[in-house]
Parts: structure tokens; C-alpha cells; sequence
């Protein structure tokens, strides 16, 4: 396996590396960028050395003509001050990390971009404006919402349209593959917009037993899966995603996976409730 390029924004949810050919690692949360390289397996293959500025021009060049494999992760509600992201600030310090591995894997061998900041840090808006690479005032819907189709004043038409799965596509060759949330309101069912190859998606759903619309997914019809009592959601989405980098791993033709599981905070949210109606029964 050659060489490979990784990048991440903050923090990542844990998965093992996959021997891939040419890798870039992305994970997004609201605070910071990561940027290093990596290698396909064990062992960093940097960039030959090189004696002058046309050499490097040269090196960088080659690079850029061989189209990465992009993986990206999107996570939630990691606060910076509440120590759910990277770097530790100073009062934290004396507090050890909750998540060790994504330290050492992303912060640690990685650069933190802290001018990295998010536009409209709220859930759809935000979500919105990463898939179509546009401010909220060019997707927001203006006047009255229809609540079946549009989250948050987003007019997901806009961006069902125009995502950069679309230009991946059109654009570069890439085979697209999308597992986990979505949007907050969904597209309807096989109405899957342009430029996905793979769909497994939905709108943050349940933890346990899940459902999500698919496309181009091996196993599953195309359509819709609906998990059991004994399907946990982001293993699931862990499960398809890593199956289908593998698939892709194996071809000529680049990729780009879009990982996101659903956020942490509404299971926190569903566990006090659940204690609470527990409590009161005895």
C-alpha cells in the first residue's frame, strides 16, 4: 500500500485505520482543524526530500494529479471549554481526556487550524452549509417554512439540488457514499439527491433500532432498512460505512465517505428521561 493523506477538524469517533491506497482523513466538529500525513499502513512514507523550490513544486504536483480518497467524519456538541475538543485548554490540564485515542491519532499527529471557525453553529443550518459549500443566507427559506421538507429556516431544496457530492461527481470521478444524518427533514424516500452513489442515511433517527433510507448499499434493497431491538445505531453506520471504504479501497476509482453518527446528546437526554419515568413507577 502507498502512501496515504489525512486530515481532521477536532475530533473524530473512533474506527480502525483501513490499509487504503491513498487515504484523507477529516472529522468535523465546531472548534478546530487537524491536518497531517499518514500512511496506508503502519509506516509514514513522507515526500522524497527535495533541494529546491521546483523540486518541491514538482513533488506537490504529482500529489495533486493523484486524487485522494476522502473520509470525513461529522460529530456534535464536542465543546472546546467543556473539554470535548482539542487542544486541552490550561484549566483543563489536570483533567485526563475522555478520549484518548482520538487525541493521539488526530490532535497529536495532526496541526490544529485555530482560526477554524463555523458559520451557523446550530444542527440543520450547519449541517446545510457543509454539504453545500454555501452561507445560510444563499439555502435559508424565506417567509413560511413548510415543516415536512424545510429545518431550521433551511430551504433543503437548495441543498438537496447543489451538494458537493454533486461536483464530486460531475466534476472529479468520485464515487460518494453518505451513512449517517442527513439533514433534520429528509428528502423523500428514493428521492436520493444527486451525486450519491451510496446512501444510508437519515435524519439522526433512534439509537436502537434505527432506520435508514438507502441506495447502492451491498446486501440492502434500495429504499428504506429498518434495524431491530439489537441494532445500535452508530455501530451500524460503522459497520456499512467501513464495508463500503473497503469495496472502494479495492477499485481504481477515488472515493469520498461522509460518516455521521447521531449526536451523543439526545441519548443522554432519552437516558434521564427514562430514569425519571423508571423512578416514579416505583
Amino acid at each position: 500500500m502507498n502512501s496515504c493523506t489525512r486530515f481532521g477538524v477536532g475530533v473524530g469517533i473512533g474506527m480502525s485505520l483501513l490499509p487504503v491506497r491513498k487515504l484523507v482523513f477529516f472529522a468535523i466538529v465546531s472548534v478546530s482543524l487537524v491536518l497531517f500525513p499518514c500512511a496506508g499502513t503502519s509506516s509514514y512514507v513522507p515526500i522524497p526530500s527535495a533541494t529546491s523550490e521546483t523540486q518541491v513544486q514538482v513533488e506537490a504536483s504529482k500529489l495533486h494529479k493523484k486524487k485522494p480518497n476522502i473520509i470525513l467524519f461529522l460529530t456534535d456538541d464536542q465543546d472546546q471549554m467543556l473539554g470535548g475538543s482539542f487542544p486541552v485548554l490550561n484549566h483543563q490540564e489536570r483533567y485526563p481526556t475522555p478520549m484518548p485515542k482520538t487525541q493521539r491519532l488526530l490532535a497529536n499527529e495532526g496541526i490544529t487550524a485555530t482560526e477554524f471557525f463555523i458559520h451557523t453553529p446550530i444542527c440543520c443550518p450547519s449541517r446545510a452549509e457543509l454539504l453545500s459549500g454555501r452561507y445560510f443566507h444563499n439555502i435559508k427559506q424565506v417567509g413560511r417554512q413548510d415543516p415536512k421538507t424545510d429545518c431550521m429556516h433551511v430551504n433543503t431544496s437548495r441543498v438537496n439540488s447543489n451538494t458537493f457530492a454533486k461536483l464530486l461527481k460531475a466534476k472529479a470521478g468520485y464515487k460518494v457514499g453518505l451513512f449517517g444524518k442527513y439533514l433534520n427533514n429528509m428528502p423523500p424516500e428514493g428521492d436520493v439527491p444527486p451525486g450519491f452513489d451510496a446512501w444510508f442515511a437519515n435524519n439522526g433517527g433512534t439509537y436502537i433500532a434505527p432506520s435508514f433510507q438507502t441506495k447502492g448499499i451491498t446486501g440492502m434493497p434500495d429504499g428504506k432498512w429498518s434495524g431491530s431491538k439489537d441494532n445500535y445505531s452508530t455501530s451500524v453506520i460503522g459497520n456499512i460505512s467501513v464495508t463500503w471504504i473497503r469495496e472502494m479501497a479495492s477499485q481504481s476509482q477515488p472515493f469520498f465517505a461522509y460518516i455521521a453518527p447521531k449526536v451523543a446528546k439526545l441519548y443522554l437526554l432519552e437516558y434521564f428521561l427514562l430514569t425519571i419515568l423508571f423512578v416514579k413507577k416505583q
